[in-house]
């Protein structure tokens, strides 16, 4: 069996307060003619599907075009939701989209979704954990250590029944007859090698894995789940990192997101996975590489420097989002947009040497060259790598007059 894993759409996204709609639209397009290509017999979406809970009306219109042109060429496509999404948004129409075998998960309710597919080895069941925390474990099960995540996902594929019987394992596959229970005992004696191989489509940090600044990290690192607990799977199709990677076995692997996110994956490969399943249940997995809109470059040097080798740069280069480290030792007067003008995408200004030396001693000094809302402009520049909007300065004016009429 062939499956088409990917995950962390983020569509919706912002990228330095840049909207990232024409770079996503960009890269779905070709996740839609790798698809025409290989004709998977499942495409695993694995969570993240939007950047907010809410999304934006265009985020929503991007998704409901690729799922529609996914569903076209692809007989099966499979939805879980991520920390970033709304689960009971990404639920909505489930049942009636799994009749076109587009199949989402539900909000988590003590059970798992598990949907039977065959080949011409037998079958092969999918199951579908979207993002849980102990929490939701706990309504169902008070046993569960709110602060043990491993615990929690142990708990919740026990409650589904992955030992034997699904007794909480909701079944609303097609492969089956209409209202009958399969249990994967009976699965396994009617399959020809006797084996019934099992997919994880899950949503979580895998202890041990790589992550990116673009990602969220919950207060105090609770949130790792032992790969331990995945092993009963022929493949898990993890989301949730934006570092393509194995997790703790080679069967056991996070796509990666298909576009950057943030600076920390400049130089990254971005991806979607491919497996091939065979009748035992071993896999083989290879990377289908995504090219990007813009590529992601982080430029260091002096500001001379950037701005006289920006001329011997054409195309991709110039053209991507780049943050600009500056070597300088002093600020360059209105440096980002002296620089937009041979790089017309760069979001991001920093000068590491003046960041890193800047004392007590240095703040003050700086202060001293600069009125308040200039400093204030500089900050903003500095930390935000772009300037600041009108309505920004208005604001930003009205609180330096309310201080210093509290100082007065």
């Amino acid at each position: 069996m062939k499956l088409m894993h990917l995950s962390d759409l983020h569509i919706g996204r912002r990228f330095a307060g840049v909207s990232l709609i024409d770079d996503q639209r960009h890269i779905l397009t070709q996740v839609i003619s790798a698809a025409e290509r290989e004709k998977p017999d499942a495409v695993l979406l694995a969570g993240d599907i939007y950047d907010k809970p809410a999304p934006s009306a265009d985020a929503v219109s991007l998704f409901d075009e690729f799922l529609t042109e996914l569903s076209a060429c692809c007989s099966h496509v499979f939805v879980i939701s991520g920390n970033h999404d709304s689960a009971e948004r990404i639920a909505f129409g489930g049942r009636l989209m799994g009749k076109s075998g587009v199949y989402v998960s539900p909000v988590y309710g003590g059970s798992l979704r598990r949907e039977i597919l065959r080949d011409e080895y037998g079958p092969v069941e999918i199951w579908m954990l979207p993002f849980i925390k102990p929490a939701h474990v706990r309504q169902f099960d008070e046993t569960v250590d709110p602060d043990d995540i491993t615990g929690a996902v142990r708990q919740a594929l026990k409650m589904a029944g992955m030992d034997g019987a699904p007794d909480g394992a909701e079944e609303w596959s097609e492969a089956a007859e209409p209202g009958e229970e399969v249990t994967s005992a009976e699965l396994r004696e009617a399959a020809p090698a006797g084996v019934v191989r099992r997919v994880l489509i899950a949503h979580q940090y895998v202890t041990g894995a790589q992550r990116s600044e673009s990602e969220e990290t919950p207060i105090g690192g609770l949130d790792g789940v032992d790969s331990a607990v995945l092993e009963g799977f022929d493949y898990v199709a993890l989301g949730h990192l934006h570092r393509r990677q194995r997790a703790g076995g080679e069967h056991i692997r996070y796509s990666g997101s298909p576009i950057a996110y943030s600076f920390s994956e400049a130089g990254d490969p971005k991806c979607l996975l491919m497996v091939h399943l065979d009748g035992r249940g071993k896999t083989a997995v290879r990377e289908e590489p995504l090219l990007p809109l813009h590529d992601i470059r982080i430029l260091s040097g002096s500001f001379d420097e950037l701005m006289s080798a920006a001329h011997g740069e054409t195309g991709r280069a110039r053209q991507a989002y780049i943050r600009a480290e500056l070597t300088d030792e002093e600020y360059i007067p209105d440096g980002i947009q002296r620089l937009r003008t041979v790089y017309p995408n760069i979001l991001e200004l920093a000068y590491p040497r003046i960041t890193s030396a800047a004392g007590e001693g240095a703040a003050e000094e700086i202060a001293a060259f600069h009125t308040p809302i200039e400093y204030v402009e500089e900050f903003f520049r500095t930390m935000r790598g772009r300037e600041m909007s009108r309505i920004q300065r208005e604001l930003a004016l009205e609180a330096i007059r309310e201080i210093w009429e509290e100082e007065s």
